[in-house]
């Protein structure tokens, strides 16, 4: 109520100021400054129409943004997506296929076992530990493979395990100076556990 009435108060002291200043003017003064009050009030809506038009481009340009941002955020997670699922893919192609470690285990020492006597090595055994280990999201099997070293049929051995599409990380190699020479190979390679 208060404000009320200070506003009142207000706008009668300016209503009696402006009319002791219009008292004095001309009858030709006050003639425009009544057509210049009615070109204010008819632009004020001209005026307000514009405002209203540019915050009304500025809100569909900031719509516009963000959906532009949200898209390329979606594109990119996408993209993220995909790339993951393709590394996921390739890694587990990687890996040799079995259903539990006990299969991975057997399979591992029959392929490697066949790829030593492909590459010609004597006096060989092949032992694959029974516990996998995980490194990140892969689980590798440790492989011990010892046989009769000669170089030729070693670097047959390692070329046939490289021309294989399966991941093997070598660990050791160990020479010993007895006759005849013995290697001792370790290494790790890749299992991929599931449906076979």
């Amino acid at each position: 109520m208060k404000i009320m009435a200070k506003l009142k108060e207000t706008v009668d002291v300016c209503i009696a100021k402006f009319s002791a200043s219009a008292a004095k003017l001309s009858q030709r003064e006050r003639l425009l400054l009544l057509l210049l009050a009615v070109a204010g009030l008819s632009l004020a809506p001209i005026s307000a129409l514009g405002l209203v038009e540019a915050q009304r481009v500025r809100l569909e340009t900031a719509k516009l943004d963000l959906l532009t941002r949200s898209t390329h955020q979606i594109g990119f997670s996408e993209q993220l997506f995909w790339a993951a699922k393709d590394q996921r893919t390739r890694i587990a192609a990687w890996g040799w296929k079995a259903k539990t470690p006990a299969v991975a285990q057997v399979l591992v020492e029959q392929q490697i076992t066949a790829l030593a006597m492909g590459a010609g090595l004597t006096a060989m055994s092949v032992d694959a530990n029974k516990a996998l280990e995980r490194k990140g999201p892969a689980r590798f099997v440790r492989v011990r493979v010892s046989a009769d070293f000669r170089w030729e049929t070693l670097t047959a051995f390692l070329a046939a395990l490289s021309k294989t599409d399966k991941a093997f990380i070598v660990r050791s190699l160990t020479v010993t100076g007895d006759t005849p020479s013995k290697f001792q190979l370790v290494l790790d390679t890749a299992i991929n556990l599931g449906p076979a």
